[in-house]
């Protein structure tokens, strides 16, 4: 009792400020009471916006405050806590009111700034209701408001950089504790007081005139006694929240937690401390605790102490750690189980009752090994819906999959502790020790299993186990992928390998990848570092000049086609758009080529000469600038026809016919310039198209040559259409834009810009060469001329990488070779540290095909890297195979279904990467590159060597990509403070998706047909789409934004050939080629109505009739006496029609006998039927007979001739030698034959 009237006593007499003090805005008695005894000074409660609210105020209040409805929950509720009155209390967000002080700042604002409207409302009713269990609700949270953690409104700028942070429980709490901080620093206590002036202001302006007064009393506090002071709702209200995001706790700021006096007494709480200590330490603080004196009130809280005492008594009571966990009471039973920390033993509580009925119990050792579980990790991927709305849905959780740690301590046999931790999936809390190790996933340290006593028999072991220590148990969340993941406030956040970026950069304390090198081996190698300012916005100006580097290395001509670095860019940063994207990029020398060595191949190496065929992975040769390399891989060997190329300076080197080379000619030497120069660009800009005419012809107009001519064109994006042809594109140019081009080209005369030069083939080489006017890379800096390119014979050869930075190694006579890198140069905007996918691309071509549909399941972007060539069949068409299902499922966003083996579904991994592919051939299935953006690394591909020379540097030494991909994540991240909600802003993209594809089938034109390749064109635009915004946001539009446009239409022109090459592999084309060779080869071969003599006739050119009958099947004996002999099985007719000539198929044993002889060209799957259609829509098929029409009146791809099914193609179109006869196909109706 005389304590009570002790303290009571102090609590009079540290009284500062009567009820009527915190007038006019707080006239509610009982709440001015309970302000007084928190000792909350008048000024700082209404500079806090708390204000005194009747029920009929509360009916303008909240439509002012809440809006909505009168009859909302919400408002409803209002209503009823302020009967007959009740205290409103705003909360406002630290990351809010810090961009709210950045605003002011910037528009000269600084000591008025305007306010966002408080995050979230509670009020304290004057007759509070009471809960379930008879307590009081002495605060009540309106629905729907969020719980967020809270800081006075008054807090300058500067304070929220604070050294020292005090978090504690509750508004009020946290205003008694900013007032004790403000009166220990010096402050008056009349300055606390509200002034004359201000009582005579209405609720609003008095409001903010005691902010703003109060913040300047603030600012004049000296830093070191600056502690900035943090609110929860609850002691369980912290977690997950991005606040966090506004709050740099780095370098070991200290953070004191304020919680009541009941952290020592109840279990709950301290679990909490617990938790928020590990959070704090995870952020980089240094966490301490505030032991409250309870002067025997286990609830006493913070208002409590500093009503008697100071702020700087309170911080005397400050301690570095959490006191011993409080233990609950228990009470024992017979059969009850304990780990034995002490003896290291595991016992049973056993009851025992004598022969007199009296009971005896002890706790009994059953063995020697103790455990418990350390750690559950629970992991899903996002939901569509988390994904659409961006807030996390804590019910999807229910299901997910999950890990657990299991601590584990046993006796060894020399009698020494032994401390082991067991790693596996969850459902081992389901399974016996003695099967754990049968668990797939789970990890039991040999130093376990070895024990004679392990595993434990017990049944009751495992359940011991569970219930021990279980307040330290660390209960956690991750995400099953990389990419966008949704929040509990709804703000997503991005994760790349173990980075997570929010719109303040870092935000790990939103999210917890689970992507590790276990799931997705490479994902340590993804990741992402934004540029920030000290609270976490972007650092603009940084920014800036990453982006400045980025778009001035990757168009200054590294590639000699935009369309190419349009690609690399769009493709980097496509994934940080929040639609996934559907987009594979497929990187592949010449169609159906390889680029390899043969095995007799001498290769030079530090220790002498060895040859290709003794080589291994792993081995060392020698780079392009003579620097030891170690091979990366191999192919399989293959046969191939190759070359003897041989150089000025007497080298000579044998390579498959399309081995790559870096080669110039004579012409762009004497040109000597860059063929990107800004200058030409601008000038093309005022130039329209006019009339058009082949490349050949402009070039032989101008006396330029062809290939240097078609350079400079395809470099500066002038359009040019593609006609079908056997023998590929005939390219017509709009005169105008190439005239002005060749012109501005022919009067650039700079000796600083370098000589350009181009990526050949083998083949190309020879064709290119005559003594003297070819030149390639000599491996040592130079270039050396080439004399002469010989056939060699067909041999074994075989391809290989290496692992130094340019790809390049020196093979034959020390001649320098490479593979490509540009794959390389889009994962570095990813990589988590400089040169990260410099050695190895994240995937291979060797990697199983349930291994690429996962991490193209798990990671934002991905690459298969290095399909070559095999001897084994069956291999390469399982390669081939299970490349063609992940491209289809990329582009279709679908997965491929799977069971368990108990019959139930599993789970689906749906497909978020954008996918790349690098390899020697195409894929064979025309259906599946038409899926793809196929990117031709043959000839002509590379640009300047120098332009080169800096992307790799940019990748290898330094991280300027990946602050530009960091950005624009930041920023997209930040742009739901514009749209709204989330929601909005996958909308929004959305909407520019399908704008994107609009515009790129208008550019492309071809119809339906253009469609995929539009759709395609158009989700990767979005990728430019985001960098063209980042540009806008760090103010270079001016600067950069022409050069993006220009990207944009480079792109689309680049896709638009990659129609072009999809529609050379169709099913039509396909079908009339396979019928070619093999006709050519003896195969099968085209008869006269009158069986035994060759087709053709032609009694003016019996030559010609000879090549022409040899090119249908039919062979020529050399021996005297022996006549003409057809090859194979008879496949139809060729017949003569009005002067032309006309191949009749039998479509069906022509078809299976072009299957067979080529399966490459005609793969199996495919029907006879929908092939010869295919061959009849674009325009291969044609003659004057009339094709049959179904019942439904749709043409079939065959006529009735002589009684006869035939499908009929133009001799000229089957063998090569013409246009095909589009006439004929549009119009049916010609023929005169039924």
């Amino acid at each position: 009792m005389a304590k009570s009237v002790d303290q009571l006593t102090r609590t009079v007499e540290a009284l500062r400020w009567s009820i009527e003090d915190y007038r006019p805005a707080i006239t509610s008695a009982v709440q001015a009471e309970k302000l007084v005894l928190s000792a909350v000074a008048p000024l700082v409660a209404v500079a806090a916006g708390l204000r005194t609210l009747t029920r009929e105020q509360s009916r303008a209040f909240g439509e002012d405050k809440l809006g909505g409805s009168p009859n909302s929950t919400a408002r409803k509720q209002l209503q009823r806590m302020c009967t007959p009155a009740g205290l409103a209390m705003p909360w406002w967000r630290p990351d809010t009111l810090a961009d709210a002080l950045t605003a002011a700042e910037r528009l000269g604002q600084a000591s008025t700034p305007r306010m966002p409207p408080a995050s979230s409302w509670q009020v304290r009713p004057d007759e509070p209701m009471a809960d379930a269990t008879g307590k009081p609700r002495k605060y009540e949270n309106l629905t729907g408001q969020a719980t967020v953690i809270g800081v006075h409104p008054s807090t300058p700028r500067s304070w929220l950089g604070a050294r020292r942070v005090l978090l504690t429980e509750g508004l009020l709490k946290g205003a008694s504790a900013l007032t004790g901080l403000l009166l220990e620093s010096g402050v008056d206590a009349d300055k606390l007081r509200l002034t004359d002036a201000e009582k005579d202001m209405g609720p609003d302006a008095l409001a903010d005139a005691a902010r703003n007064r109060l913040r300047d009393i603030m600012a004049g506090v000296p830093e070191r006694h600056r502690v900035l002071v943090l609110v929860v709702v609850g002691v369980g209200n912290w977690h997950h929240n991005p606040e966090w995001n506004a709050i740099d706790l780095r370098g070991g700021k200290e953070v004191m937690v304020a919680f009541d006096g009941d952290v020592e007494t109840n279990p709950a709480v301290y679990a909490q401390a617990l938790q928020l200590f590990q959070m704090v330490e995870n952020k980089g603080g240094e966490p301490s605790w505030l032991r409250i004196p309870d002067d025997g009130d286990a609830k006493r809280g913070i208002d409590d102490f500093l009503a008697v005492g100071t702020f700087g008594e309170l911080l005397a009571g400050l301690e570095r750690e959490l006191p011993e966990p409080p233990k609950a009471e228990t009470v024992l039973r017979n059969g009850d189980t304990r780990m034995n920390e002490e003896e290291l033993r595991y016992e049973k509580f056993t009851q025992v009752t004598d022969e007199f009925g009296g009971t005896s119990s002890a706790w009994v050792r059953v063995n020697d090994i103790i455990g418990r579980v350390a750690a559950t990790v629970q992991r899903r991927p996002a939901t569509e819906a988390e994904l659409e709305t961006g807030r996390f849905d804590a019910r999807a959780s229910d299901d997910a999959e999950g890990d657990v740690k299991v601590e584990i301590s046993l006796r060894g046999p020399d009698g020494n502790r032994v401390d082991a931790t067991v790693h596996g999936p969850a459902r081992l809390l389901a399974e016996p020790p003695d099967r754990w190790h049968l668990t797939e996933g789970a990890r039991v340290p040999v130093r376990v299993l070895e024990q004679a006593d392990w595993p434990p028999k017990d049944p009751d072991w495992l359940a011991g186990a569970k219930r021990h220590r279980v307040e330290e148990r660390k209960r956690s969340f991750v995400w099953q992928q990389m990419g966008w993941v949704p929040t509990e406030a709804a703000s997503p956040v991005f994760i790349a390998g173990n980075s997570v970026v929010g719109a303040r950069g870092d935000a790990a304390a939103q999210a917890a990848p689970g992507i590790t090198d276990r799931e997705v081996p490479a994902a340590s190698r993804f990741g992402l570092h934004p540029l920030v300012l000290e609270d976490g916005h972007m650092d603009k100006a940084a920014v800036a000049d990453a982006v400045r580097t980025v778009l001035s290395t990757y168009t200054a001509g590294a590639w000699s086609s935009d369309g190419v670095a349009a690609v690399a860019l769009a493709a980097a940063l496509r994934p940080t758009v929040p639609v996934l994207p559907n987009s594979v990029i497929f990187f592949s020398g010449a169609r159906r080529s390889g680029k390899a060595l043969p095995m007799s191949t001498v290769l030079p190496t530090p220790v002498g000469n060895v040859c290709l065929g003794d080589l291994a992975v792993g081995d060392i040769v020698l780079a392009g600038d003579g620097t030891p390399t170690r091979v990366r891989s191999m192919s399989e060997v293959h046969r191939a026809p190759c070359v003897r190329v041989h150089l000025a300076d007497g080298r000579e080197l044998v390579t498959s016919t399309n081995h790559l080379w870096r080669a110039r000619t004579r012409a762009q030497v004497e040109a000597g310039h860059e063929p990107m120069s800004e200058r030409v660009r601008a000038g093309l800009e005022s130039v329209g198209s006019g009339s058009a005419a082949t490349l050949e012809a402009l070039a032989d107009a101008l006396g330029l040559p062809e290939p240097l001519l078609e350079a400079w064109v395809v470099s500066a994006g002038i359009p040019f259409e593609d006609l079908a042809s056997t023998y590929g594109p005939v390219r017509v140019y709009p005169v105008g834009e190439v005239l002005a081009l060749a012109s501005a080209m022919r009067g650039t005369d700079d000796p600083d810009h370098p000589t350009p030069f181009t990526t050949v083939t083998a083949t190309a080489l020879a064709v290119m060469c005559t003594t003297g006017t070819v030149q390639v890379d000599d491996g040592n800096g130079g270039w050396v001329d080439v004399d002469l390119v010989t056939v060699a014979d067909t041999e074994w050869v075989r391809c290989i990488t290496v692992e130094h930075w340019t790809g390049t190694f020196q093979a034959g006579d020390a001649v320098t070779t490479h593979n490509s890198w540009t794959a390389k140069q889009v994962m570095s905007f990813w990589q988590e540290k400089p040169g990260a996918f410099d050695r190895a691309l994240p995937g291979t071509a060797a990697d199983t095909g349930y291994y690429m549909e996962n991490a193209v399941a798990h990671t934002p972007i991905w690459v298969a890297d290095d399909v070559a060539p095999t001897v084994d069949k069956r291999k390469a068409e399982m390669t081939e195979a299970k490349i063609g299902d992940i491209i289809r499922a990329v582009f279709n966003q679908a997965s491929k279904g799977r069971m368990h083996a108990s019959g139930s579904t599993r789970e689906m991994m749906r497909p978020r990467a954008l996918f790349m592919v690098t390899a020697e051939n195409p894929q064979a299935a025309a259906s599946e590159m038409d899926r793809v953006v196929h990117v031709v690394t043959g000839e002509k591909f590379f640009g300047d060597d120098a332009a080169k020379d800096a992307c790799d540097e940019l990748a290898r030494t330094s991280l300027v990509a990946n602050h530009v991909t960091a950005a624009c994540v930041q920023m997209v991240a930040a742009s739901i403070n514009r749209s709204g909600s989330w929601a909005d802003v996958v909308a929004h993209w959305k909407v520019l998706r399908t704008n994107a594809i609009d515009f790129s089938l208008r550019k492309m034109g071809g119809g339906g047909k253009a469609s995929r390749h539009a759709e395609m064109a158009g989700d990767l635009l979005l990728g430019l789409e985001v960098l063209d915004r980042l540009v806008a946001e760090v103010g270079l539009r001016d600067e950069f934004g022409p050069t993006v446009h220009k990207l944009r239409l480079a792109l689309i022109s680049y896709v638009r050939i990659s129609l072009n090459d999809a529609d050379a592999t169709s099913p039509g084309v396909s079908i009339i080629r396979a019928l070619r060779a093999a006709l050519a080869s003896g195969s099968m071969h085209l008869a006269t109505s009158t069986s035994g003599q060759p087709p053709y006739l032609n009694s003016d050119d019996l030559n010609e009739q000879v090549r022409i009958n040899q090119m249908l099947g039919w062979s020529y004996p050399s021996a005297e006496g022996q006549g003409e002999r057809p090859g194979g099985r008879r496949v139809g007719e060729l017949v003569q029609y009005g002067g032309a000539w006309y191949a009749l198929f039998d479509p069906s044993v022509a078809f299976n006998e072009a299957q067979r002889a080529h399966p490459e060209l005609i793969l199996h799957g495919s029907k006879a039927e929908p092939t010869w259609a295919s061959a009849w829509s674009e325009g291969l098929c044609g003659g004057p007979w009339a094709r049959k029409k179904t019942r439904g009146g749709r043409l079939r791809s065959t006529a009735r001739v002589q009684g006869r099914d035939v499908v009929q193609v133009p001799l000229s179109v089957l063998l090569g030698l013409d246009e095909p006869d589009s006439k004929a196909q549009q119009d049916p109706a010609l023929g005169l034959i039924g």
